[in-house]
């Protein structure tokens, strides 16, 4: 499925929109129009109406009035480009960033940041009401703050006398060149100049027109720098990149070449492909065409120190370019969510299935505060780094790691029955298959974590068909000024619901107020993850 169209179906989702309108009729792209803006789109775009059609203008905002240039006519929306602000909003403001506009790394600097929290948690409480789970506690949004953002992919372009080092300009192949983001913590924000001088200059890497993007995550031992190349590094090359490091100051520097295009899976074919990661586009993968690609396992060049973070009191180095929550109060407010929601489990040394677990975001914060985790995950370098970290920290006992693609194949739901609570953070494109097992299963708590609330209500609906029910929501901002909005969530089963639509029954837990006394699926202490994994 095309990428674009996907978005455009999460728009109209996010943006109430129905999508079986008729087209405007005479309107032509070209033509100019003038907008009042009323709303604000899930993308950050103005919403106005044009003979009864909703109009969509980027970077304009409700209460503005703006010229435009139509660019096209869809069937459920027309698409402007703004020519001129003929008048202002109340909630307009002067954007921080002087790269505000070309830059695509923002979409809303020029709203006022209370219209635009309202905004954003606004987002997830449209979607859930229009879907059904308007009884749902909705908890105050997490903001985001400038300087918190830990990590971040830069792309880049170079010649032998000029570097750019910056982001894609919103809908164009175009990289903006920044000075700085106001977005990022100090220590990568440091990085730009050194690295676009590390691309350019006498002393610097030998190849500059080789670079094509680069992922840093700052850590407790420095910053984390990844660099894709168009093609391997020589001698002098290698010698190069570990005099920055050195110069830079870097825990660790890496590099990659750039991605091929996935081969057609081969029958009966499980796990990762042998060549490197596969991601999906919805984990944000890089693409060739409309197809996924296969990303290949970093090599590390030098490591002058441990990139070290903690996860859930646990001490961890994640292997290279590996997935990381964005914001460390983000990831914070994540775990303190999910650690809540299955108190009592971990109290009485329950198992807990953590599926898309990464390098352990989730399952070393239960295994530490004494739960047995099973934690499930495609990508083998972030299982690696799982089970190193919880053998350093004692907790082997408590973690048992099992290397499993959850898009296509998910544990049963006879094997999920085993567990006493489930937590899942899946990418982008959600995570229907085990979902749809989970709700089988009668696990009874589950936790789920989501970047996209379109995937999210979509799952949720799965899970409310089999008795579960959405007990409370948390929406956390760990993507300042954009358009982007994780959630994090509670179900519970009950009993009686679920075996009125035919499910288990299996008994809600006993520190529900609303549940009664708990049956077989009670935690048990006797049987570690070892016993009980999943096949």
């Amino acid at each position: 499925m095309d990428d674009d169209r996907d978005d455009d179906r999460e728009d109209a989702e996010l943006d109430g929109i129905p999508g079986d309108e008729d087209d405007a009729g005479g309107l032509r792209p070209g033509t100019q129009i003038e907008v009042r803006i009323t709303d604000l789109g899930s993308h950050g775009d103005g919403i106005g109406s044009y003979e009864g059609q909703p109009v969509f203008v980027s970077h304009a905002l409700p209460g503005d009035l703006v010229a435009a240039t139509v660019e096209t006519v869809e069937r459920d929306r027309i698409r402007a480009r703004w020519l001129e602000l003929v008048e202002p909003g109340p909630v307009r403001v002067e954007p921080a960033c002087p790269h505000f506009g070309p830059c695509g790394g923002c979409a809303l600097q020029h709203m006022a940041l209370h219209d635009y929290r309202g905004w954003k948690r606004g987002l997830v409480a449209d979607i859930l009401a229009r879907n059904g789970f308007e009884d749902a506690k909705l908890a105050p949004m997490l903001p985001a703050e400038p300087r918190e953002r830990r990590r971040t992919s830069w792309k880049l372009r170079a010649t032998a006398r000029k570097a750019v080092v910056g982001y894609m300009e919103a809908g164009s192949r175009h990289v903006v060149d920044v000075e700085h983001c106001l977005l990022l913590v100090p220590e990568l924000d440091r990085l730009i100049p050194q690295l676009r001088a590390f691309m350019s200059g006498p002393d610097g890497y030998p190849h500059p027109t080789h670079f094509r993007d680069a992922h840093a995550e700052a850590t407790e031992g420095g910053v984390d720098l990844v660099l894709t190349l168009s093609q391997a590094p020589d001698a002098e090359g290698l010698q190069a990149l570990a005099r920055f490091a050195e110069t830079a100051g870097l825990a660790r520097i890496s590099w990659r070449p750039e991605p091929d295009p996935v081969p057609e899976p081969q029958r009966g074919g499980r796990g990762r492909n042998p060549k490197g990661r596969q991601r999906s586009p919805a984990r944000g993968g890089a693409r060739a065409g409309n197809a996924p690609a296969i990303l290949a396992e970093p090599e590390v060049v030098v490591r002058r120190q441990a990139p070290v973070v903690h996860r859930g009191g646990v001490a961890l180095e994640p292997p290279p370019a590996g997935f990381a929550q964005a914001t460390a109060a983000g990831e914070e407010a994540l775990v303190s969510f999910v650690a809540g929601v299955f108190g009592h489990v971990i109290e009485e040394g329950g198992t807990i299935g953590d599926f898309f677990a990464g390098s352990g975001t989730f399952a070393l914060a239960l295994a530490h505060r004494g739960a047995r985790v099973i934690a499930a995950e495609v990508e083998g370098p972030a299982l690696d780094a799982l089970s190193r970290a919880a053998a350093a920290a004692g907790l082997s006992d408590r973690v048992t790691v099992e290397p499993r693609d959850l898009m296509r194949w998910p544990p049963s739901a006879r094997d999920l029955a085993i567990l006493d609570a489930a937590v899942f953070d899946p990418p982008r494109a959600g995570a229907r298959a085990l979902t749809e097992q989970l709700a089988a299963s009668g696990v009874p708590l589950i936790a789920a974590v989501s970047c996209n609330p379109v995937t999210f209500v979509r799952d949720a609906k799965i899970l409310a068909a089999a008795g579960y029910r959405l007990v409370r929501v948390m929406p956390v901002d760990q993507f300042l000024w954009s358009r982007h909005v994780e959630l994090a969530a509670e179900f519970r089963l009950d009993p009686a619901l679920a075996a009125a639509r035919g499910g288990t029954g299996r008994q809600a837990p006993r520190d529900d107020p609303h549940a009664p006394p708990r049956g077989r699926g009670a935690a048990k202490t006797d049987r570690g993850p070892k016993q009980r994994g999943m096949r």
